[in-house]
């Protein structure tokens, strides 16, 4: 929200022109893209729509950059912005690289270990055995 109104409070010279609709599009991006990606069917796709948030937040950056070079919009705010989209871009790589590294371990499989019940051991043999032989006796 923050660079939403940073872009609706840039003057209207050639740079704020440029600058203003490349900065909205891609601050408002991260935004979607990241939505986007929570949502994500499968692995697969969780990593290609975080890669488009990644340059979604470098683009930020850059465009921060610029103005904070040239001194346009409060600076502080410029700053915090620049700042805050370079975080982000870092934590969205370590995501991904956490995410791409489960992919190459392959899906997740579970084993499921039957007993083998037609070989019995021996000694359970013999208790069957002797449980037979405790009856016999009882009658």
């Amino acid at each position: 929200m923050d660079a939403i109104d940073l872009c609706l409070g840039l003057d209207a010279d050639d740079l704020g022109k440029l600058v203003k609709p490349q900065l909205l599009r891609a601050a408002t991006g991260v935004a979607a893209n990241h939505r986007a990606a929570s949502r994500s069917r499968s692995r697969k796709e969780f990593v290609a729509k975080l890669s488009v948030v990644i340059e979604e937040a470098d683009e930020s950056e850059l465009w921060l950059d610029v103005l904070e070079a040239k001194r346009r919009g409060p600076s502080l705010l410029v700053k915090r912005l620049r700042r805050e989209a370079s975080e982000l871009c870092a934590i969205f790589v370590a995501s991904r690289t956490t995410a791409t590294a489960g992919l190459k371990k392959g899906p997740r499989t579970v084993t499921l270990v039957v007993p083998d019940r037609s070989r019995r051991s021996r000694r359970s043999r013999r208790s069957r055995r002797s449980r037979r032989s405790r009856r016999s006796r009882r009658c």
